[in-house]
C-alpha cells in the first residue's frame, strides 16, 4: 500500500477565513523545495516556499523558509531578500522551480490570473 502519509511540516491560518488573526499569513501555499544548491549556503537543507498572495486584489506574495530545529520541530519565517527584507515581493507567486544544480527559481505574475505578459522568473542568488 505504500508509505503512510506524514503530517505537514508547517501550517498557518489563511487570510480568507482568519483575516484578523495575527497568525494568518496568506491565501494559498505555493509549494517549494529543500534547498540543495551552492549559491546560498545559509539555506542548505531548508525548505523554501511561498504564499501566492496575502490578498486577492493586490499582488502581495511572500517567500518563506522553514527550518528544522534541534528538537525536530519545524519553524518558518519570511525569506529576507535584498530588496524585500520581509519576504513580500509585491507580485503573485505562481510556482517555484529547481535546476539540475539545486538552485531555486520563483515564478511570479503581476495579475491574479495567468494571462497577459506580466509573468517573470527570478533566480534566488546571493546579494552583491
Amino acid at each position: 500500500m505504500g508509505e503512510p502519509l506524514q503530517d505537514p511540516i508547517v501550517a498557518y491560518k489563511n487570510f480568507g477565513k482568519y483575516a484578523k488573526d495575527p497568525e494568518a499569513r496568506g491565501i494559498s501555499i505555493t509549494g517549494g523545495y529543500v534547498y540543495r544548491g551552492k549559491l546560498l549556503p545559509q539555506l542548505v537543507g531548508k525548505y523554501v516556499f511561498g504564499d501566492w498572495s496575502r490578498g486577492w486584489a493586490k499582488p502581495d506574495g511572500v517567500l518563506y523558509v522553514a527550518s528544522r530545529g534541534a528538537d525536530g520541530k519545524w519553524t518558518m519565517e519570511p525569506l529576507a531578500l535584498a530588496d524585500h527584507s520581509d519576504g513580500a515581493i509585491g507580485e503573485y507567486i505562481t510556482a517555484l522551480g529547481e535546476d539540475a544544480d539545486g538552485e531555486l527559481y520563483v515564478m511570479i505574475n503581476g495579475s491574479n490570473s495567468i494571462k497577459g505578459n506580466t509573468g517573470k522568473v527570478w533566480k534566488l542568488v546571493a546579494a552583491e
